[in-house]
């Protein structure tokens, strides 16, 4: 089933490249109907009101990958999203207490 407004021509939605600099201590995602953890990235942060995808590149180190989960219905527009970090070695979510701080990864952002 294609998103709402899909497929769209160049142009005719927001795109927003954001830097986003990992949390000083890590909570690892409870999966579920509902996840928790994680980081939570607002559309508002971003520069939009809200975010129908988003992804990311490994962290300027390597050593970290943002992975994307949108929380909620996947075929509206969220007002946030939460990020899973991963180990890049390994392909492990990085552990709980993790000082992510000096993680930086680049974000695309697509929304309104």
């Amino acid at each position: 089933m294609p998103f709402a407004d899909y497929p769209s021509p160049p142009g005719n939605k927001l795109n927003s490249i954001h830097t986003i600099t990992g949390p000083v201590s890590y909570t690892a995602v409870t999966n579920g109907a509902a996840p928790s953890g994680g980081q939570v990235v607002t559309a508002r942060e971003v520069g939009m009101v809200a975010i129908e995808w988003a992804g990311g590149t490994c962290s300027a180190t390597g050593a970290w990958v943002p992975l994307v989960i949108f929380d909620g219905n996947p075929n509206k527009a969220m007002q946030s999203i939460r990020v899973r970090w991963i180990v890049a070695a390994t392909g492990a979510e990085v552990a709980g207490g993790v000082d992510l701080s000096t993680a930086k990864a680049r974000m695309l952002f697509i929304g309104q």
